[in-house]
């Protein structure tokens, strides 16, 4: 299947040996292997008739998806490279019980990191609206106190020029 994970998303199964059974978006992919075989075991497959006529194997060559496959028991998820899009690629990857294979679900990073990227902007905006809602109630406070403080000020100066037929007013 394809864009199960996100668009571009991609599930691949691979066997033992690297080569590719099934492409979800890609025919022209299987049986291909992950890397360059070794010259016995290609020739051991293709005398095998497994392959249908094919008379070489062709190889994508991509050695990080092959370490990935390799070591998929103790590292079930890792990133790789592929031909059809620049950019890294999220991995995570199963073995199958019953048959010596493995397979992969694959997503391009920017589907990946885009769910982390909601998260951050969304965060982002929540915590400038807090720090703005923060600064308008301290300013509102810090006028709130430094009024009754002018007022006394100006009061004062009243009394020193000698005003005193001004009521005070009343200080909260």
């Amino acid at each position: 299947q394809k864009d199960v994970l996100g668009p571009g998303s991609i599930a691949i199964l691979f066997d033992e040996y690297g080569l590719s059974l099934a492409h979800a978006t890609d025919r022209s992919l299987i049986f291909t292997a992950v890397t360059p075989l070794d010259p016995q075991v290609e020739a051991s497959l293709l005398a095998q008739g497994r392959l249908g006529g094919l008379k070489t194997i062709e190889s994508t060559n991509f050695p990080e998806l092959a370490e990935g496959i390799r070591q998929v028991e103790s590292q079930p998820y890792f990133t790789h490279r592929l031909a059809i899009r620049d950019e890294l690629f999220h991995a995570g990857a199963a073995r199958l019980t019953t048959r010596p294979w493995t397979v992969i679900e694959t997503v391009p990073e920017s589907v990946f990191l885009a769910p982390i990227r909601q998260i951050r902007w969304t965060s982002d905006l929540a915590a400038g609206a807090v720090t703005l809602l923060v600064l308008l109630v301290t300013a509102l406070v810090i006028w709130q106190t430094v009024k009754p403080l002018r007022e006394l000020t100006l009061a004062a100066r009243r009394l020193t020029r000698g005003e005193l037929d001004q009521p005070l007013a009343r200080l909260r």
